[in-house]
């Protein structure tokens, strides 16, 4: 075998849709050049029948997506097989690949988008060549780590590969829903995305779309294969506010409707990207199956917004969510609780916020809240030159000190009791995202996690461990 492709970490309590997409995308992209690979995936199999898999397929690379959870762990594993060559890549790897390469001894990363790159790659190391002339790489040679030049974007119109998804419904697993792409890039350039930064990687358009027939074709071929009818439209950007992007959308739902695939869908999009005029274009997308929509909401704190670069307000924010609620789409929304210099008084601009919206259990569905400075943002990059982040490689994941310690505790302690809280409100959280929820319902998971925050919030620089405990068992009771 010429390659394995790995994801550590990836088993997690929380995703509807959980195969790795883009290990998808470049397996086909492999296979399509004749290039024997495989994926192995911790959603799937253990650690140690991946590793069996690595010795009996014995494959010349080793190939690791790699996030600022699994790194570590993928180091560790890597090094076992030090007769191979690694290939790193994902976000976190290509903004910090010299150190990877330098420190790490890692043989390559290949940088932001691959499906060109990596197939490269791989024939490159087959036949003894000189890695320089493959565009897109970090690469070692000796001592000296070289870099080679970027690799402009493309526009990827071939399917991935579906090999995880595949595997996951052999093994009878609970797969609802999958994900697939209908554009790449992202116009917008908020200062904590990974997307904006990725330009200086694949420098080309900021934005390109798949070709509507391509994605209507996978829609019904993943339908008629695996029988499943959720799809998350896992663009970075669905629509915006700019009419031919509305029409684009308009055009898929009238394709969807006009092939009778009876499809429940959801997708993601900024606060500014629906008017007070769009009823009727949300009516013909909820007409065709979209159910819900992400809104990247993040915070209700103004300056907080502003540091973000998100180019939207509070207000902005609540009449995006009235909007849909007219219309009768569902929304879940981003949010970014705590940054370096949030406030008691930010905290509690926000959470009341979110109870208005009803959104306050939302906030609580994942078990971290709190903004990360991914390597290569702007926010990570100032963060750095105000010496906040911990000195680590930065390749690992870095935390930044608090403007108030107190507050930054109170964020620790939501992180690490996440699974004892979760744990009871699972349930919930799957009934809203499959068969629904009623009004009522919300508003009463609303009000319990809405407190819960609210009290030890009220109580700022009088916080303590003592406090969240006690009012920790009592959330939990209530959950229950």
């Amino acid at each position: 075998m010429d390659i394995i492709l790995i994801r550590l970490g990836s088993d997690n309590k929380y995703d509807a849709a959980n195969e790795p997409l883009g290990l998808e995308y470049l397996a086909a992209s492999l296979q399509r050049k004749h290039i024997t690979v495989d994926i192995l995936d911790t959603s799937v199999e253990s650690e140690r029948e991946i590793m069996q898999k690595i010795r009996d397929r014995n494959p010349r690379i080793l190939g690791f997506y790699i996030d600022q959870q699994n790194i570590e762990h993928s180091l560790e594993l890597a090094k076992r097989f030090n007769g191979k060559f690694i290939v790193f890549g994902g976000a976190q790897a290509s903004f910090t690949s010299t150190h990877l390469c330098a420190i790490e001894k890692v043989d390559a990363v290949c940088l932001g988008e691959s499906e060109e790159t990596l197939p490269e790659l791989v024939d490159a190391i087959k036949k003894g060549g000189n890695l320089s002339s493959v565009a897109g790489i970090t690469f070692r040679e000796k001592s000296k780590v070289f870099t080679t030049q970027p690799r402009p974007t493309s526009i990827v119109a071939f399917p991935p590969s579906r090999k995880i998804l595949e595997k996951q419904i052999q093994q009878k697993k609970e797969v609802r829903a999958t994900r697939i792409l209908t554009s790449r890039g992202c116009y917008f350039n908020c200062h904590f995305c990974t997307t904006p930064a990725s330009r200086r990687l694949n420098p080309g358009p900021f934005f390109r779309l798949r070709p509507i027939q391509s994605v209507i074709k996978e829609i019904a071929d993943i339908k008629k294969r695996f029988g499943i009818s959720t799809f998350y439209l896992n663009d970075d950007l669905y629509f915006y506010r700019n009419p031919q992007s509305k029409k684009r959308a308009q055009q898929i739902a009238k394709e969807i409707v006009q092939h009778k695939l009876s499809i429940d869908y959801r997708a993601e999009i900024r606060p500014d990207s629906v008017e007070e005029g769009d009823q009727e274009f949300l009516k013909q997308l909820k007409d065709s199956g979209l159910t819900r929509l992400f809104v990247g909401i993040e915070s209700a704190s103004n300056p907080f917004l502003k540091w973000l670069n998100k180019k939207t307000t509070r207000e902005r924010n609540k009449r995006a969510i009235e909007i849909l609620k007219k219309s009768g789409i569902r929304t879940t929304v981003g949010k970014i609780l705590f940054g370096p210099d949030t406030t008691w008084e930010e905290l509690a601009e926000s959470v009341d916020f979110f109870h208005e919206i009803t959104a306050c259990y939302q906030i609580l569905r994942r078990p971290n809240i709190k903004l990360e400075a991914f390597p290569g943002t702007k926010i990570a990059i100032e963060l750095e030159h105000q010496h906040r982040l911990e000195s680590k490689p930065p390749y690992l994941r870095r935390e930044y000190s608090f403007a108030n310690p107190k507050v930054g505790e109170f964020s620790r302690m939501l992180e690490r009791h996440f699974d004892d809280y979760f744990n009871h409100l699972r349930g919930f959280i799957g009934k809203v995202s499959t068969i629904g929820t009623s009004e009522e319902e919300e508003k009463d998971m609303n009000q319990i996690c809405f407190e819960f925050l609210r009290k030890n919030i009220s109580l700022g620089d009088s916080w303590n461990h003592q406090f969240f405990y006690r009012e920790l068992n009592k959330f939990i009771k209530r959950l229950k």
